[in-house]
């Protein structure tokens, strides 16, 4: 970091990366004759893995039975039982001898079983910026910013020091995230490569104008007009003057109302509410529909069905809260297309370009055939073999006959949801410095291969697309747009 507190890029790289032992395999509909689909998925090969997690406040008194049952759904009761058997299910690194142990505050609960992490879309992530203290790189959707749940290796930050900062010249790979993206939002990640960098950008973000791009299933003109008739409490449309929309729309939406995360939601993920109470916490979007998308007329000269036509829309989120976009949205009335969480019915997104199947087909796997003594399993191999193992994000057949370990990869839809992180103004930290824009031209291909919305184009339009380093402006002194 330089003395004026901005960032030297020494190189715009646009470099890819994958997992070096990653696999690309074709999606299998499962109960349609294995009939295939055309779309494809990454996985890698199943490996051993020591699984830890400290007592949750809502695991106190409960049995490691209940817990398993309800808590770690994606593994049967009997796969725990056989760990116990096997003396590989500890708690405080004692081994227990029943799953009817009774779990208290500060437990420590351990287990070294199979690995199977669920498949990725096959986008890579790229490397857009590098520079001594910072990286900015596109996350595609469908990974993780780090390991959870059933992601370890296929995480970005994983991904990015195992086969990025690994095999440079650098003593560490040390690698944080200084905006964290959800699972299934594509975009621009900022990662600092020390702690104090961590510390400085961190304080900084809170503060940052955040810019992503949304897909919503209804024609621009029809937004507009829904919103403008309607009454909904806390959302407000205003017509802007050229000057303030910069020929790239000609509305903004301002959606101001309180919002609750619900994260103790037992075996689902977390859910963000609609909240106006005193409780909620304030929660502020602008969204502005970008005038590239067809209108009715003409989508009817180009003879394009009214439900085959979308809206991208310039999202701001002003507060920073949990899945604040997506909820906003929903309440709206307008939730991201194949945001299957915020929508209370299956949206028509199969024709972009980007997936031929459903993306709420729960009936999708991927098959890969391994050499055992390829995998990282040995372990197993010490007890009687299993007719089926289960890993959390599939299922794995040893065959010693021939040597062979058959597995099953779950395709767990959506993947990826039609929400984009495009771009972010970090603010000085006094007045006379600059503010820097960090961009991500790499976009998803439910907005690149969409020749009708051309919003590579419109974009060009946009003055802080168009900049690196804004100089001229003073501090807190940026626009809407």
């Amino acid at each position: 970091m330089n003395s004026n507190n901005t960032f030297t890029i020494y190189s715009e790289l646009n470099v890819e990366i994958s997992s070096s032992d990653a696999k690309t395999l074709k999606i299998i509909k499962k109960n349609y004759n294995d009939k295939e689909v055309e779309d494809y998925v990454v996985v890698v090969p199943p490996y051993m893995f020591e699984y830890e997690s400290f007592c949750k406040l809502r695991w106190r008194d409960r049995t490691l039975r209940d817990l398993f049952l309800n808590e770690f759904r994606t593994r049967p009761i009997e796969e725990y039982l056989r760990l116990i058997d096997q003396r590989r299910l500890s708690v405080n690194d004692t081994p227990v001898n029943s799953l009817d142990y009774i779990v208290r505050n500060g437990d420590k609960i351990k287990h070294r079983s199979l690995f199977i992490e669920l498949p990725v879309a096959i986008d890579k992530v790229k490397i857009l910026y590098d520079s001594s203290t910072l990286l900015a790189v596109f996350k595609p959707c469908g990974i993780p910013c780090h390991p959870q749940g059933r992601f370890n290796k296929l995480s970005l930050t994983k991904l990015i020091q195992s086969e990025y900062l690994s095999k440079l010249n650098t003593n560490s790979t040390y690698i944080h995230p200084i905006n964290r993206l959800d699972r299934v939002t594509s975009g621009l990640v900022l990662l600092s490569k020390d702690s104090s960098t961590t510390k400085n950008l961190s304080s900084k973000v809170q503060f940052a104008h955040k810019y992503y791009l949304a897909m919503i299933n209804e024609s621009t003109s029809n937004f507009i007009s829904h919103i403008s008739q309607s009454s909904i409490e806390g959302v407000s449309i205003r017509e802007l003057s050229l000057d303030e929309s910069h020929g790239i729309t000609s509305h903004v939406i301002k959606c101001e109302i309180g919002l609750k995360t619900l994260k103790d939601r037992e075996g689902e993920s977390l859910i963000t509410r609609i909240d106006s109470s005193e409780n909620s916490k304030y929660s502020l979007t602008y969204f502005f529909p970008l005038i590239s998308c067809l209108d009715i007329n003409e989508a009817k000269k180009q003879k394009i069905n009214e439900t085959d036509k979308y809206s991208i829309l310039l999202c701001k989120p002003i507060t920073g809260r949990t899945h604040q976009i997506r909820a906003h949205l929903k309440y709206i009335g307008f939730p991201i297309v194949r945001d299957i969480l915020y929508s209370d019915k299956v949206l028509p997104g199969t024709k972009l370009n980007t997936s031929s199947f459903k993306f709420t087909d729960s009936n999708l796997s991927a098959r890969c055939i391994y050499n055992i003594k390829d995998l990282e399993v040995e372990e197993l191999l010490e007890f009687p073999l299993q007719k089926k193992y289960f890993g959390g994000g599939g299922s794995m057949s040893l065959d010693s006959s021939d040597g062979l370990a058959h597995v099953e990869y779950f395709v767990e839809p959506p993947i990826g949801i039609c929400l984009h992180s495009l771009l972010y103004i970090l603010p000085p930290s006094v007045p006379t410095e600059k503010y820097l824009i960090f961009k991500c031209e790499v976009l998803p291909d439910w907005i690149a291969k969409n020749t009708n919305l051309n919003i590579a184009r419109v974009l060009e339009d946009w003055p802080y697309w168009n900049k690196s380093i804004l100089s001229e402006l003073k501090n807190n002194k940026l626009g809407l747009l």
